[in-house]
């Protein structure tokens, strides 16, 4: 399960630098919105794992 959510960390970061990258490159609005789409995602999924697997620790 950590493996999983790390290795999705990792990629998000990579997609993250990339889009970043393609952000100062580009004048594109619509490039621009999904990026900071995808990071609202990104960020609200890693809450998600955590919250999740904050409340099965607790359980046991």
């Amino acid at each position: 399960m950590f493996l999983k959510t790390f290795f999705m960390f990792v990629i998000s970061i990579a997609e993250i630098s990339f889009g970043f990258y393609s952000f100062t490159q580009t004048e594109s609005l619509f490039i621009k919105f999904l990026f900071f789409v995808s990071v609202a995602v990104f960020l609200s999924i890693i809450l998600l794992q955590s919250t999740k697997f904050f409340t099965v620790k607790e359980k046991n």
